[in-house]
C-alpha cells in the first residue's frame, strides 16, 4: 500500500487501520450497547454484513493471527475486554446481526472448547 499510494493530500502509510481504532473496538463489542449503536452508525445505519461480523474466535482471531485470513484482519488485535468482560461475546439483547452466506444466523460468538482456551 505504501509504495502504490498516490494522493497528494494524504501522506503515504503502511496500514489504514490499527487495533486501537474505534472501528476495531466496535467490531468486537457490537453485541453491547452503546457499542452496537456505534457500530450501526459506523456502517451507515445498519450492522455490517453478517459474514464480516465476529461470530467465531477461531475464524476471526486465531486464523487471522496465524496469517490465514484476510490481510485487513491481521491488525485486529484482541482488546482488553477479552480478559475482563465475559459477557461481550453473548448476544444478550437479541440483536439481529444477520445471516451468513452459509445460512448460519449470527448470535453469540463461538468460543473454543474450554479445554483449548489458553492464555
Amino acid at each position: 500500500r505504501y509504495e502504490t499510494w498516490d494522493n497528494p493530500d494524504v501522506p503515504k502509510f503502511h496500514y489504514g487501520s490499527h487495533y486501537c481504532s474505534s472501528g476495531i473496538v466496535l467490531f468486537y463489542l457490537v453485541r453491547l450497547p452503546p457499542f452496537s449503536t456505534g457500530n450501526q452508525k459506523y456502517q451507515g445505519g445498519q450492522f455490517d454484513h453478517a459474514d464480516r461480523l465476529l461470530s467465531s474466535v477461531k475464524r476471526y482471531i486465531w486464523l487471522s493471527a496465524a496469517g490465514k485470513s484476510h490481510t485487513s484482519d491481521v491488525v485486529k488485535e484482541m482488546i482488553p475486554e477479552f480478559f475482563y468482560m465475559p459477557e461481550f461475546p453473548e448476544n444478550r439483547f437479541n440483536l439481529d446481526l444477520g445471516i451468513e452466506q452459509s445460512g448460519e444466523k449470527v448470535g453469540d460468538v463461538v468460543l473454543p472448547p474450554l479445554g483449548q482456551r489458553q492464555c
